[in-house]
């Protein structure tokens, strides 16, 4: 996310001013006064202030939800190019001229850091620390132990790109079993409600005229 931190709090003291500004507006124009105008202020004021907060967490979730999704086949093309024969960081530079979005843009900056001189298995970590993604640590996780005790990294990736692509599957088959009951309440509370309105409707209007009719005879 190309946001500064000076930025952010500087949106945040925008909103907790303008929006209890805009809503004093509407109250003065309601001719809204006395604890019920100040408190209309205050929490107008605190919604201002929070705003770019759950703005912000809404764009970490979907990055991690996204990193999260690629990181399987990423892992798969990281397994067959460390198999093939490449060294693990020519390997990764694969990844990332194949692949797209934060999981690419994040491996590019292990690559960057680790050609400037920082440890790959420290610029991993710092990856995993930023992210923040639980399958993305497991997976750094079990990486530097392997490079810690010398154990074949092409066998690790093997390994790690099969129960990625496990939880991946597990995943799609709790939202599969999810399903119907999203349906269902989406059924109850606004299909059948809109059906018995048109099914109902017309007859509830002739019950009514006829209702109507017979108290005016």
């Amino acid at each position: 996310l190309k946001i500064r931190a000076t930025s952010f709090v500087s949106m945040q003291i925008i909103l907790a001013v303008v929006i209890p500004a805009m809503m004093g507006l509407m109250g003065v124009m309601q001719k809204m006064e006395g604890i019920k105008g100040v408190g209309m202020l205050i929490f107008s004021g605190f919604i201002g202030y929070y705003m770019p907060d759950l703005w912000l967490t809404g764009k970490v979730n979907a990055r991690k939800a996204e990193i999260t999704r690629k990181l399987p086949d990423a892992l798969d093309l990281l397994t067959v190019s460390v198999e093939a024969g490449l060294a693990f960081d020519m390997a990764l530079s694969k990844v990332v001229e194949k692949l797209r979005g934060p999981l690419a843009e994040e491996f590019m900056r292990v690559l960057h850091e680790v050609r400037m001189g920082k440890q790959r298995r420290d610029a991993m970590k710092d990856m995993a620390d930023r992210v923040d993604a639980p399958d993305l640590s497991q997976f750094i996780s079990a990486l530097v132990q392997a490079d810690k005790l010398g154990v074949s990294l092409a066998n690790v990736l093997r390994i790690q790109s099969d129960q990625m692509r496990l939880k991946r599957r597990q995943r799609a088959e709790e939202t599969a079993m999810k399903a119907p009951l999203k349906m269902s309440f989406v059924l109850v509370f606004f299909v059948l409600p809109a059906l018995m309105i048109v099914l109902l409707g017309p007859a509830a209007i002739s019950v009514i005229i006829q209702l109507s009719g017979n108290e005016v005879l």
